[in-house]
């Protein structure tokens, strides 16, 4: 018998072994347990498929060269993302960047100091009259948590390099404007306060709707940093 052959039947039989003095609670350790590190394998090696990349002015300095260069490394990286039948449907792309306050400035009401607010993007229905019903919802649960509605924005798109398989379940993106209305003291507690306001919101909108039917998605909601995000191929998200 060969070194190769003796190994299999030894992996057999320690498994067979394994069947029979297994115990209930391997049944409970079935979600979280992992094999030891055993030839080629080894835990600390794992690691997901997805590709990041992470850019910044050492100096804090804002810029939006930070932003384009940011976009740079996700066309970079898009060996990484998986493309569909319709060669212009990829698996998702995105990027999240601290919330650009002067830019925002400019958008037709007015907003507090930076920190003083946060910005909600949102991935809301075609829909428009139950989009409206979401946005009330959404003002509801805000002014429940004690904050403040200061406003909302569309945000411009352009989806001419989407697939024509994607443009079909292609949402409405929105921010919403939320101001801390005193009722957080610092930055960390807002967040945590967005973090709840988040949750709730989506809970008041899919008990009217399935979540799968509602056409809603909180992409990200803080004082901080702002996310676009979509079902892009790298190249597409900077075009849209």
């Amino acid at each position: 018998m060969s070194g190769s052959e003796f190994e299999r039947e030894n992996i057999v039989a320690e498994t067979l072994s394994a069947n029979v003095a297994s115990k209930p609670d391997d049944i409970a350790r079935e979600h979280d347990w992992r094999p030891p590190a055993e030839g080629l394998y080894d835990l600390s090696l794992e690691k997901d498929s997805c590709g990041v990349g992470f850019i910044a002015n050492i100096k804090g300095k804002k810029s939006h060269q930070i932003v384009s260069d940011a976009l740079s490394i996700l066309c970079n990286l898009e060996h990484r993302g998986a493309v569909g039948a319709d060669p212009r449907a990829g698996d998702g792309a995105g990027i999240l960047v601290q919330i650009p306050h002067a830019f925002l400035a400019e958008i037709g009401f007015q907003l507090p100091k930076p920190g003083e607010y946060a910005v909600g993007a949102l991935f809301m229905p075609k829909e428009t009259a139950w989009r409206n019903v979401i946005k009330g919802i959404i003002a509801q649960q805000i002014k429940a948590e004690g904050l403040m509605l200061l406003g909302w924005r569309e945000v411009p798109t352009d989806n001419s390099s989407l697939g024509e398989s994607v443009k079909p379940t292609e949402p409405t993106h929105m921010q919403v404007f939320i101001g801390r209305n005193g009722a957080a003291k610092t930055n960390d507690e807002f967040e945590r306060r967005l973090y709840i306001l988040r949750k709730s919101i989506s809970q008041a909108i899919y008990q009217r709707r399935d979540r799968g039917l509602a056409g809603y998605y909180p992409v990200s909601m803080s004082c901080r940093t702002v996310i676009y995000k979509g079902m892009f191929l790298a190249d597409q998200l900077g075009k849209y």
